[in-house]
């Protein structure tokens, strides 16, 4: 063992422990020494193929991947590894938690869309696929984003009417007005003041009748409206534009109304 230097000549003292020792405890503690010297995440998902194959010892199996998990830092990285643990362990748990970690890398919509579908149909983990889906949703930017995501909606949600009819509603108002959501799209991502917001929501309402879209950017002035005048404007056009109708928001237009009133409320307290 001393003057084995790499991965393949532990590899060969570990398999000469099994075929001629039928010693596994050895052989393990052969790859342990292995597994110190490994810093390459694309080794050490070979190595793992390797011990499997050589031990059938799933633990030891999960600990590579997770000295793999550690090393990566990109999202395809963390993809591949997480279909490769589950395909070598057979643990969905255990790979829906190297998902999650490529979750967290701030992926495209794209990229979350594709892991959301990997998570429901190889995993079979619906409920953590339809968390990505709802982090892919925030992460559009294209119409071709929106109809991505909104098919993998379709696909994967099976259990929330409310969300799959909203999905489809949108699908048909962008269908119909293609150029018109051309031009929201590319507004959407220019505008960074609240009033500016407030009247691309407006003019979505107004000119399709998608107030699922509407209500979208009235969020995104929520979170730049910072004075008094500006929360009373808000309110007033998620109030005419939403018609406080709690489906038009997901979770409540109305529910946002009053707590905009309450805050330009409490704004004159302060």
């Amino acid at each position: 063992m001393e003057k084995a230097s790499k991965a393949d000549d532990f590899d060969i003292l570990a398999a000469g422990a099994v075929k001629d020792l039928g010693d596994k405890a050895l052989a393990r503690k052969i790859y342990e020494k292995a597994l110190a010297s490994l810093e390459s995440g694309n080794e050490l998902l070979k190595f793992a193929r390797t011990v499997d194959e050589k031990l059938d010892d799933k633990a030891f199996v999960k600990s590579i991947y997770q000295k793999a998990e550690s090393v990566y830092t990109e999202f395809s990285d963390y993809l591949k590894l997480g279909k490769e643990a589950f395909e070598v362990t057979g643990d969905a748990a255990f790979a829906s938690g190297i998902f999650q970690t490529a979750a967290a890398t701030n992926p495209s919509c794209g990229q979350l869309v594709d892991l959301a579908l990997a998570m429901a149909k190889d995993l079979k983990d619906q409920d953590a696929a339809i968390e990505v889906l709802k982090q892919a949703q925030g992460a559009v930017k294209s119409n071709a984003d929106f109809i991505k995501t909104a098919k993998a909606i379709q696909e994967v949600v099976t259990d929330d009417k409310e969300w799959t009819d909203a999905i489809t509603f949108q699908l048909e108002k962008r269908e119909e007005f293609k150029d018109l959501y051309a031009d929201f799209i590319n507004r959407e991502q220019e505008t960074k003041t609240c009033a500016a917001k407030r009247a691309l929501a407006h003019e979505i309402v107004e000119k399709t009748g998608d107030t699922f879209y509407g209500a979208k950017i009235y969020r995104q002035a929520q979170e730049l409206t910072r004075n008094f005048n500006d929360f009373i404007k808000l309110a007033k056009g998620i109030h005419a534009d939403l018609k406080d109708d709690a489906s038009r928001m997901k979770n409540g237009s109305a529910t946002f109304t009053r707590m905009w009133k309450k805050r330009a409320l409490t704004s004159v307290i302060w």
